[in-house]
């Protein structure tokens, strides 16, 4: 029986402890992850990992933030298609038309929406992306 290939997520958050826990709820639904506390980071781990099915974006971040992130990735032809979910605090009517120029699957709010949904909605993009 083949082995089932773990989709690999890239989770890009600055928060040790809130990092933490996204990533220990996500390996225990059985997703691998690899992560990244800013923007160049990000951008570093993107260089050497592949494939990545799926990024979860913070945008409030020291150095690169998410959206200078998301505008470097997407306008690039080697990540442009890895599907990107931001999950952040940052809500303005201009940080969220700034995202949406993006073609991200979905915007989500951090202090609004419980980690155990958050995961299933990640969860579902990603079966769907099969």
């Amino acid at each position: 029986m083949a082995k089932e290939i773990k989709k690999l997520i890239l989770v890009v958050e600055d928060e040790p402890s809130l990092l933490h826990v996204i990533t220990h709820k996500l390996e225990k639904d059985g997703f691998d992850t690899i992560t990244a506390s800013s923007g160049e980071e990000a951008l570093q781990v993107l260089e050497k990992t592949k494939p990545i099915d799926l990024i979860w974006l913070d945008l409030l971040m020291p150095g690169m933030g998410g959206l200078k992130f998301l505008e470097i990735i997407k306008n690039n032809e080697n990540y442009k298609n890895i599907p990107v979910v931001v999950v952040s605090v940052s809500a303005g009517v201009d940080t969220l038309k700034k995202v949406s120029e993006y073609n991200i699957l979905e915007y989500i709010m951090k202090g609004q929406t419980d980690l155990n949904h958050i995961v299933e909605r990640v969860k579902k993009h990603l079966n769907s992306a099969k």
